[in-house]
This record gives C-alpha cells, sequence and structure tokens, in this order.
C-alpha cells in the first residue's frame, strides 16, 4: 500500500549551504525560484513578498530565522510547504508576531513523492503558521495528503481561503517496462480479480448463457446487465461472483472483418454481385452509476496495437463534476478504466508492488487511471445502437460464453493515501486536513475545503456569516465571550466526494450464425429456387462496469463537537460521532443533530448529562436523532426547567425530566418514553411511540394533540389533566391498553378521543381511577371525563376494563369509573360486545350516547356499563326546539340518544321521543286547585314521565319571581304515572303563590 512519511520539524535545522545577509526586513518584488539545495536561510525580522517566491526544499518544509512579522500579497510556491513562525538563531522556536497573507496573496504547496523499496512514498506538504495575530484574505493551500495549519492568538480569516487539494494523477503510475508489476494510481485499492478461459478451466469456470446478459429497460433508456458467474480471488478466499447493474450509459462497435463476393441469379435471369460478411464483430459496453445527477459516464474505443485484431481496447470515464468552493471554479474529478481482453487477450495478472508482504493483483488486460489514457483521449466513439439482438441474436449457433473473462473491482477514495489504523490515531491523524487553533477566530466569509478533516479550536469564535466549510470529517471546539454561540454555515449535510467500490468484467467470445441471400437456378428448361447460405462468425466482446456503489456524495460527520457558552444555538446540521459536549444555560437546535456508533469505540449511543453539562433550558426546533436512550434531565443532575420541542426527536427511547416541557412538534419513539413534569403541555404535535408512554406530571394539557402508544398510555397527573375541547381535538390511540393511575384534582379530556385496540389473541386492560359518581352529568365535571372512545378488536382479542390496580396487578379496593361522552363500537365490537368485552366489578363505565342505540347497552356487565341520559356533553348534546307553558318555543340541548330513543318518552305525552314532534314539551297539569276541607291546601297533579325526577318551585310573586324550592318528586316507575303535591295554605293569609314544575331532558 501507499505510505505516508510524516517527517518531524526540527527546531533550527538548516538544509542550505547558502545563507543571506542578516537583515532587518526581507523584500522580494520580483520573482525568485530556488532548486533543491539551493535556497537561502532568510536571517531577518520581517518578511515580504509581493513578486514570486518559490523554493523547493522536499521532504521538509521551508524555515525562516528571526522573522517575527510576515506579509505576502504575491504567490509563494513551497515543495514541499512553509513554517511561518519565529526560529532564534540558537533554535529556540516560538510563535511570531504576526502574519498576514493580503488580498490577492496566494501561498501554495506542490506534493513530492518517490519510490523507496518499490513503493510509493508521499511526502506531505504543509504551511503551519504560529503568530501572536493572523490575518488571511487571500489562499492557503496544501496538497491532498497535506497539513494546514494556524495557531494563534487573534485569528482573522475574513474572506479568505483555506484549501487541500484533489487527489492528482501519479504519472508513474502504471505497468512497468517489460513485466507485470504496476504502481497504482494514488487512492485506488484492489478489492478482487480474476481471469479465466475455455468453457471448462481450472478453476471450473463452466461456459454460461449469453442471452441474459443484457436486456432493454424502460424503453430502452436502460438496460440490466449481469456477468454470468465467473471466479476471482482476493487475498483470503476464492470463489465465484456476478457483476450485474441497471446501465444508464451503454454503447456499442461493430465492424465487418471478413467477407467474399456473391453473384446471386434474380428471378428475371439477371445477375447480382453482392459482397457477403463471414466475420463480424461486436463489442458493447455497460456502465451503470446509482447517482445519474452528479456522474456521467462515457466509453471510447481504441484500435488495437496487435496486427490483424479487429477488436478494438475499451476505455471508460466515469466523471464527477464539482465547484471548488475556495476559488469558486468548476473542477472534475475522473476514473478511467481501460479494457484490452478483447485487443489483446493476455490472460495474466498484474501485481500491485505497492502492497506488500503479500500483493494484490489486477488482470493484466485492466488498467485504471486518474487522467485520460491515450486509449481514451485519442479513441472514437462507438457506431453502433445496441439492441435486444446485439450480443445474443437468436439465429446464434448457441447461446454460450465460452472463451475468455477478467473480473475486478477496486475502492476508489479521494485522498491519496491513509494511513493504516493503529491504537491510538484518530480523525485528527488522518492527512489532507486544516487545523486552526486560537483565542479569538473570525470566519466572516471564510471559505475552507479540506479533505481529510477540519478542525477548528476557538475560545470565542467571532462570526460565522456566509462561512462554507467543505470537508467530510470536522472537528469543532468551539466557545463564545458574547454569551451567545450561533453555530452556523460550519458543516453539511454532505460533500461532494468520489469514494467507493467499483466492479468490473468483461468477456470475449465466438458464436456462428448464417446468412440467406435469394438466389435461382435458372437454364433453358428450368427455373427453380436455389438460395446461398453464408456462414458468419460473430465475435463478441461485452464490458459491464458497475459504479452502484461508487459514491459522489459523502456524508460529513462531525467527530467531536464541544460548544461552550452561556446561550447555544445549533442551525447545521451536524452528524457527531466520538464527543459531544454542550456546555452551556440554554441549548436551541435549529438544525440536524445526529448522534451515531460510527466510532466503534467511542461511539455516542446515549444522549446524557454529561452531553450538556450545566444546561437548564432545551429547545429542539429541528431535528434530533440519538441511537438508542436519551436521557433529558432524567439522569444525575436534576430536572431541566425547561424542555421544548417544536421539531423532530428520533431516538429509541427517551426519558424528560422538566419543571415546564411544551412539544408541539413530533416524537419518534421506537421504545418508551417517561415524561417526569411539572407542567406539560402538549400541543399541535405528534408523538409515535412503538413501546408505552408513561407521563407523570402535576399538570398537563392536551390541544391538538397526537399521541400513539403501540404498548400502552399510563398518566399519573395530580393537579389538572385537561384538553382545549373539541374545537381543538386531540387523538390518544393505544394498542396495549390506557390507564390513569389515580384521579387528578381538576380538569376533563371531552376533547380527546381515546382508540384502543386489541389485535389478535391479545387480552388488553385498562384501568381508570375516576370517582364513581352514579349515573349523573356531575360525573363529568372534573373527573378525568374522556370525550370519545372508540373500542375494536381484531379476530380472537379482548378488551378488559378495571379500576386502578396494584404492582401485582389486582384492583385496588373502592368504586371507580371511567365517563365518556361518545361511546363509539366498531363493527367487531358491536356485533356482541359482551363477547369481546369484560368490565371488572370495582369500575362502571358511564357514557352520554353512543354508536349503538343507548338502551341496548345502558346495563350490560351486571350494570357495569351505564347510559346517562341526563347528561348532554359537548358531543352527546344535541340542540332541540321545546314548548314551554303550552306556547313559548325555546333551544335547550339534551342528551343525543334520549332525543332518538324509541322506548323513552320524557315529555309524558305517549308518544316516544323519536317520533315526537315536541319531546321535550313542559310539564302538563292534569289538577291544579285549591282545597277548602279539610284544611287550606294547594293540590296539583300532572302526568310524569318513566324514570324522571320532578321539581317544584314556588314564588309569591312575577315582577320578580323569586322561585323557591318546594319539593322533588320521581317517577321511579317504567311508564307514565301521575304524580301529586299539595302544599299548606296558611290560616288567614291573603297572600297569592305561585307554583311551577320542572325536569330535566
Amino acid at each position: 500500500m501507499k505510505h505516508l512519511t510524516l517527517w518531524a520539524l526540527v527546531a533550527g535545522m538548516a538544509w542550505t549551504t547558502q545563507v543571506a545577509r542578516a537583515a532587518d526586513i526581507f523584500i522580494n518584488e520580483g520573482e525568485l525560484n530556488y532548486a533543491y539545495g539551493e535556497a537561502p536561510q532568510i536571517d531577518a525580522l520581517a518578511f515580504y513578498n509581493a513578486g514570486t517566491f518559490t523554493v523547493w526544499s522536499a521532504p521538509l518544509p521551508y524555515d525562516f530565522t528571526r522573522v517575527m512579522n510576515y506579509t505576502n500579497r504575491g504567490t509563494m510556491t513551497g515543495g514541499v510547504g512553509f513554517t511561518f513562525d519565529n526560529v532564534t538563531r540558537e533554535g529556540v522556536r516560538g510563535p511570531a508576531a504576526t502574519f498576514v497573507n493580503q488580498r490577492g496573496g496566494v501561498i501554495r504547496t506542490v506534493e513530492r513523492f518517490s519510490f523507496i523499496a518499490s513503493n510509493t512514498v508521499y511526502y506531505p506538504t504543509y504551511i503551519t503558521v504560529s503568530a501572536s495575530k493572523i490575518v488571511n484574505e487571500g489562499t492557503l493551500s496544501v496538497e491532498n495528503s497535506g497539513i494546514l495549519r494556524l495557531e494563534g492568538n487573534k485569528i482573522d480569516l475574513t474572506r479568505g481561503g483555506l484549501s487541500v487539494g484533489s487527489v492528482q494523477p501519479d504519472f508513474g503510475a502504471g505497468y512497468i517496462p517489460g513485466g507485470y508489476d504496476f504502481r497504482p494510481e494514488p487512492g485506488v485499492y484492489d478489492l478482487w480479480w480474476g481471469v479465466g478461459s475455455g468453457p471448462t478451466n481450472a478453476s471450473g469456470w463452466p461456459g454460461q448463457d449469453s442471452s441474459s446478459i443484457a436486456r432493454p429497460l424502460g424503453g430502452g433508456t436502460s438496460w440490466q446487465a449481469v456477468s454470468p458467474s465467473h471466479f476471482v480471488s482476493d487475498n483470503n478466499a476464492s470463489g465465484f461472483v456476478r457483476v450485474g447493474t441497471i446501465a444508464t450509459y451503454f454503447t456499442g462497435l461493430t465492424n465487418v472483418t471478413g467477407g467474399i463476393g456473391l453473384t446471386i441469379t434474380n428471378v428475371d435471369g439477371t445477375t447480382t454481385n453482392i459482397f457477403a460478411p463471414t466475420n463480424i464483430i461486436r463489442q458493447a459496453v455497460f456502465v451503470g452509476v446509482s447517482d445519474t445527477n452528479n456522474f456521467a459516464a462515457r466509453a471510447r474505443f481504441f484500435p488495437s496495437t496487435v496486427p490483424d485484431v479487429a477488436h478494438a481496447t475499451v476505455a471508460i470515464e466515469l466523471r464527477l463534476s464539482n465547484t471548488n468552493v475556495v476559488t469558486a471554479t468548476g473542477e472534475t474529478n475522473a476514473i478511467y478504466f481501460v479494457d484490452r481482453l478483447a485487443s489483446e487477450t493476455n490472460l495474466a495478472f498484474g501485481t500491485n508492488i505497492d502492497i506488500t508482504p503479500v500483493p494484490t493483483l489486477r488482470p493484466y488486460p485492466y488498467e485504471v487511471w486518474r487522467s485520460p489514457p491515450p486509449e481514451f483521449r485519442f479513441g472514437f466513439n462507438g457506431n453502433a445502437l445496441i439492441t435486444t439482438n446485439f450480443v445474443y441474436d437468436r439465429g446464434f449457433s448457441n447461446r454460450f460464453v465460452t472463451n475468455l473473462y477478467a473480473g475486478y473491482s477496486a475502492y476508489i477514495d479521494y485522498l491519496t493515501v491513509r494511513p493504516p489504523i493503529v491504537a491510538g490515531m484518530g480523525p485528527l491523524d488522518q492527512p489532507g486536513r486544516i487545523e486552526i487553533i486560537g483565542n479569538e477566530v473570525d470566519l466572516t466569509k471564510a471559505r475552507f475545503r479540506g479533505m481529510g478533516i477540519i478542525s477548528i479550536d476557538a475560545k470565542n469564535l467571532v462570526s460565522t456569516s456566509n462561512t462554507v466549510v467543505d470537508a467530510p470529517n470536522l472537528l469543532y471546539n468551539l466557545g463564545s465571550s458574547s454569551g451567545l454561540l450561533t453555530v452556523q454555515n460550519l458543516a453539511k449535510a454532505g460533500v461532494i466526494r468520489m469514494a467507493g467500490n467499483i466492479e468490473m468484467w468483461s468477456g470475449l467470445w465466438t458464436n456462428q450464425m448464417a446468412t440467406i441471400y435469394t438466389n435461382y437456378y435458372i437454364d433453358d428448361t428450368t427455373n427453380y429456387y436455389n438460395p446461398i447460405t453464408n456462414p458468419v462468425d460473430v465475435g463478441i466482446h461485452v464490458v459491464i462496469l458497475s459504479a452502484d456503489f461508487l459514491d459522489s456524495t459523502q456524508r460529513v460527520v462531525v467527530h467531536d463537537f464541544v460548544a461552550k457558552s452561556k446561550q447555544i444555538v445549533v442551525n447545521d446540521p451536524i452528524t457527531v460521532s466520538r464527543k459531544l459536549i454542550l456546555n452551556g444555560e440554554a441549548f436551541t437546535l435549529n438544525g440536524t443533530l445526529t448522534l451515531t456508533n460510527l466510532d466503534t469505540t467511542n461511539g455516542l449511543p446515549n444522549w446524557v448529562r454529561t452531553n450538556m453539562p450545566g444546561v437548564k433550558f432545551f429547545t429542539n426546533n429541528g431535528t434530533l436523532t440519538v441511537p438508542n436512550v436519551g436521557y433529558f434531565g432524567s439522569d444525575s443532575g436534576g430536572a431541566l426547567q425547561t424542555f421544548v420541542n417544536t421539531g423532530t426527536l428520533n431516538t429509541f427511547s427517551a426519558n424528560v425530566a422538566a419543571s415546564s416541557y411544551a412539544n408541539s412538534g413530533t416524537l419518534n419513539i421506537d421504545n418508551r418514553l417517561t415524561l417526569e413534569l411539572g407542567a406539560g403541555r402538549l400541543e399541535g404535535g405528534r408523538d409515535v411511540i412503538r413501546g408505552s408512554l408513561h407521563i407523570k406530571a402535576n399538570d398537563l394539557k392536551l390541544r391538538n394533540h397526537s399521541i400513539r402508544a403501540d404498548e400502552g398510555l399510563f398518566l399519573d397527573v395530580t393537579d389538572n389533566l385537561s384538553d382545549a375541547g373539541v374545537g381543538s381535538p386531540s387523538t390518544v390511540s393505544v394498542s396495549d391498553g390506557f390507564h390513569l393511575l389515580a384521579k387528578p384534582a381538576t380538569g376533563d379530556l371531552l376533547g380527546t378521543t381515546f382508540q384502543t385496540t386489541a389485535s389478535k389473541f391479545a387480552s388488553v386492560l385498562h384501568t381508570w381511577a375516576g370517582k364513581d359518581l352514579g349515573p349523573t352529568a356531575a360525573g363529568f365535571k372534573d373527573n378525568a371525563a374522556i370525550g370519545r372512545l372508540v373500542l375494536d378488536v381484531y379476530s380472537g382479542g379482548e378488551l378488559r376494563f378495571s379500576g386502578p390496580v396494584d404492582w401485582l396487578g389486582n384492583p385496588r379496593p373502592g368504586k371507580y369509573a371511567l365517563y365518556v361522552d361518545y361511546l363509539q363500537l366498531q363493527p367487531a365490537v358491536e356485533a356482541d360486545p359482551e363477547s369481546v368485552m369484560y368490565v371488572y366489578p370495582g369500575l362502571t363505565i358511564y357514557f352520554g350516547t353512543s354508536n349503538v342505540p343507548a338502551e341496548e347497552l345502558d346495563g350490560m356487565f351486571d350494570g357495569r356499563l351505564r347510559w346517562v341520559k341526563s347528561y348532554s356533553g359537548p358531543t352527546s348534546g344535541t340542540p332541540v326546539a321545546s314548548r314551554q307553558n303550552g306556547f313559548e318555543i325555546k333551544t335547550i340541548v339534551v342528551n343525543a340518544a334520549l332525543l332518538d330513543s324509541t322506548t323513552i318518552d320524557s315529555d309524558g305525552d305517549g308518544v316516544a321521543n323519536a317520533y315526537d314532534t315536541w319531546p321535550f314539551d313542559g310539564v302538563t297539569l292534569r289538577t291544579a286547585e285549591v282545597l277548602g276541607h279539610p284544611a287550606n291546601q294547594v293540590r296539583i297533579s300532572w302526568d310524569a314521565a318513566a324514570e324522571t325526577v320532578y321539581r317544584v318551585e314556588k314564588t309569591v310573586g312575577l315582577t320578580p319571581a323569586n322561585w323557591t324550592a318546594h319539593s322533588v318528586v320521581t317517577n321511579s316507575a317504567a311508564s307514565v304515572q301521575v304524580l301529586t303535591i299539595t302544599d299548606a295554605i296558611p290560616a288567614g293569609s291573603n297572600q297569592r303563590s305561585f307554583y311551577r314544575v320542572r325536569y330535566d331532558p
């Protein structure tokens, strides 16, 4: 493999024989170009470059002596770089005073490599700056495996650019003349390889059906190309593989390479001379990429260098275009694949001499390049349209691939070389990195482009306004002296980089077919059809290149994210893999924050208190994703003061402890959610919990909120449990029951729908701790009454209802009730409620109305399901016109089920409510008389409806009336009865009295 040599920088080390005269300032306004060994040692207090300064000093960067102030407004080129700091003549190294790269200034490096013991050794490039004050308005750039490091007290990078270059072609790569050894291009790693010949070879490769290699898809706009099974090896194992892809790029080449002249006789006796092909070649190329938006593919054909070989060499380009954020110019990264299987037919393996001690191999007919090879640059485009009979024709003599094949897979990287993974090495040790370390750092309109990693350590991050950071790996340790740290423009979700696996197969075989030409035999006496059959050999070469696993976009990972400030605001999409510390009082997420286990040793499966020490105010307006458990104020350190979610929280399980909780966003919880709250508000959001939901709170209010808790809902609210009513309805959906552990002091959920479903063969328990006040409207007030209860079961399922239970599951002693405004039975329950439901003794379910006739349900389960016909709630109540005193009409609200009853006659007029035009007329008196003997009395009688309570009231004057209760009389019978009351008239009284009789519908 390629080796990256990190050379130590030795303080005061000199590497030239020339030493410049000591001066106060070194000034260059012209052109200086120093070759290896010729660069003078610059010994001055200040360095100023306004011209061109080029120095070649590999393997170490160029260094200066005594310089305290550096200024560049020209172009500086270093092979392999520069070190800008202060070194005394005695070799003591320390920071310089200032380093200024002015607008238009360019400081860049050139990468060097050499061959040591058959291995390619790359010398990293360096730009390192250590100064009290650093200003960069120009461009600082190192090569792909370089290091760009700025360290100072005050660093101002406003409008400047810091860049790490892309992988560059190695013009020493390729096969070494005279043999089969090759040096690979940088960042190209062999994975597996194979070659073979004949219908059956030593590896057991059989002939394969060629009719299934390619078939058109989507009307011919793409092709499904699949190679035959073929034998390959790597450094560990061997076996058969197939290379397959959906080819979005395809092209062909066909040529006639041999033929004969024929003379045919027409039916009229004339003759025609024709050329009949006897040898045809067909070459087809299929290239598939999963990312067609960013990748482009092309193929070209190049004539064989072998005499009399008609097949061409195939060269394929995969091109990825991008914009360099530092230069704001377009750039292209490409990889090229050359296949000589058909044009040279050499089935040997090439040996990768950069891999030791066990080298990898590559089929000798294959080449991989990072720059356009001659076969592509000077090749020509295909001349044939790929059709369904191009690779296999029904006229062929057989369907088998029986000759030559090559197979190969490689990993393509965007880094020149990656050091081996060893203990103690981490992301910061990768080459191609930029490091910023400063007390005060201003990144306003700065542009960063890194290949390995970008690391920024800023105690006071002044600004990131219009900053652009383009790198796949990041390390951040950020703070703010203002008390507000806003993380913005410091991370993207992904960056354009080419990396991933490619797989390639090519096969070469010959088939035969016959062409028949119309011909007649004619003489003086005979004229008959005499066709001519011409045999044709078809040489077929197919190349399949699958780049489906070659990615154009790499996920950006922030390995360490440390933020320190009183208030921390994150607006960027950030994925953290190793360390997360939000050290402040308040944290607000407006972007995305994702914890991952990408670092298998130091991953972040959980969100814990140590991730946010000191945070009391937690707000999520974006998307937070935690792989395992999120502990938000529920672990050591005490509860949060506020937890606010208006965005999305994704986690396996979550535990929230907060004095104030507000959720109007989305919670996606794969297992269990536990909320321990002072005051909780669920408003306008959606909770999807595939486990159970446990809420313990002093106060809890719902408003237009949706809760799905697959494994049950558990409510333990002490003070107030309420919702915003039917105008802002909420829903609760469970499939393993709901539970009110204790009755809150106040509040109801009359605007909330509870939907419970028993799955197949499941027995689902529900417990409720409402107070049993009997079949009265009083039970629906401050008693945790719910608005709608929807009951459903699947085959074999059962719904059970009980009062609260102890920890063993036994019902607690006492009388409890569940008051429901509207009881909705789904068809599977409605058919036979008592077969799929059970209500335990100790609990009674009271309902206002139902989708089933209330009289049918009333009294089921031994009286533990009761209809409260006197209750007219938000859903069970309905307005109706009523005549009062025989002539006054007013609108009253009555129980909807009572209004629709076909058996109850509420006004006692002999007509059931459902059929009565005026079902709730006022009371019609039978008698109202004054009796004089044996004592002065008033006697009033009326027809009383069944099971109805009447109130008799009295007043002594009507202007104004002061009605007082006289008596309460009940008709407990199941039919209309005459009720009578009497009232004594005091002797000698001449006071007039008025009476009225009332009832509640």
